[in-house]
């Protein structure tokens, strides 16, 4: 398995040998396939996951079963962090949305690894404040953006996201998202979503695709400094 720790060290300092050795000895592997489920609302919250491969979606559910979607989650991010209250009933859903290789921490192991290696604990909490915060602007965003500027943003942070390679034209970015994921992203209806999508295909921001959108990245930057960052 490769060490995506390595990687989460860079920003939260989980590097040491010492800590490298006492979480490889605690972690176990396991694979999932695009779009299945990894836990489920209401599931027994007992373990912490890392992403060493694929992405994952964490979204909750209204009374009425209406989807959002709060993260995208990447290589090297944590998730499922209520994992040390024990009568905690999971209150998100974690889904694979590509083919996923986590590593996993049981509630008993990183009780374990408190008592002998506390650097590591304090590394995993920076990694989590880190998981915290975006949450948090995701909460004002919702609160205080519009529709367009969340769907603008969310392009933006896709973007930045995107891995270009030799093959692809620097130029653009890729969305591999459908109108009803948007929707279930953005907190949006699937109809308003279109009308956006619409609305920036108009204007050569986007172009679409079936399953797809392909976003102009200049005119995403253009758009950004006129309409959010003040530009005039």
């Amino acid at each position: 398995m490769k060490n995506t720790w390595r990687q989460i060290d860079r920003p939260v300092g989980l590097g040491t040998a010492e800590g490298l050795t006492a979480i490889n000895g605690i972690i176990s592997g396991r694979r999932y396939a695009t779009g299945q489920m990894i836990y489920a609302v209401g599931d027994q919250a007992d373990a912490l996951y890392i992403i060493e491969e694929g992405q994952v979606t964490l979204s909750v559910f209204s009374l009425d079963g209406k989807e959002k979607i709060l993260e995208i989650l990447h290589e090297g991010d944590i998730f499922g962090e209520m994992f040390l209250d024990e009568k905690d009933r999971g209150q998100q859903q974690a889904r694979a949305i590509t083919d996923v290789l986590v590593s996993i921490v049981t509630r008993r192991a990183f009780l374990e690894l408190c008592r002998h290696t506390p650097q590591v604990v304090a590394g995993l909490m920076g990694a989590l404040m880190k998981r915290l915060r975006n949450l948090q602007r995701e909460v004002e965003d919702l609160a205080f953006s519009t529709a367009r500027e969340r769907f603008i943003k969310w392009l933006g942070k896709l973007c930045d996201e995107y891995e270009t390679t030799k093959d692809r034209d620097p130029r653009t970015c890729i969305v591999r998202f459908s109108q009803d994921e948007l929707a279930h992203l953005l907190g949006l209806t699937r109809e308003r979503v279109n009308a956006l999508i619409q609305e920036f295909k108009n204007q050569g921001l986007v172009q679409t695709h079936y399953g797809y959108v392909t976003v102009n990245r200049d005119q995403l930057q253009h758009y950004l400094h006129q309409h959010l960052h003040g530009g005039s």
